[in-house]
């Protein structure tokens, strides 16, 4: 994938503020699978700094987003990165934000630079 296009989904689509240095260097893995075992369908790490995982809502329910913030967290704070974005696709978000939104809210172990995104399939990578 082409790193603009990163580049746009980062700052158009999910909001982030970060300067144009970070954006270059950018490692991107398709079918990541994270240590609790969820595969994800894409993980991005932008400038050593933003970390963000993409999963599709059919192979990642609310329940299993609990393990999926918490495998981010783990690497993000192992590796010295500053921002986890968790991506959820769905043809629905409308209506999956709100048990996406309740399963990451119970996580007690998130702070500020933890990000839940629920975006429909055509506005995500």
């Amino acid at each position: 994938m082409e790193n603009e296009v990163i580049k746009r989904f980062a700052i158009d689509v999910l909001g982030c503020g970060c300067e144009d240095s970070v954006f270059n260097r950018i490692d991107q893995s398709r079918n990541f699978r994270l240590p609790s075992g969820i595969t994800l369908s894409l993980r991005i790490l932008i400038g050593g700094k933003l970390l963000i995982y993409i999963a599709e809502s059919n192979s990642v329910s609310p329940a299993d987003l609990k393990a999926v913030v918490r495998d981010g967290l783990e690497e993000r704070n192992s590796s010295g990165y500053n921002r986890l974005r968790v991506v959820i696709k769905t043809e629905s978000p409308d209506a999956d934000t709100p048990r996406y939104s309740k399963s990451f809210n119970e996580i007690t172990v998130r702070d500020n630079k933890t990000h839940l995104h629920v975006l429909n399939r055509s506005e995500s990578l």
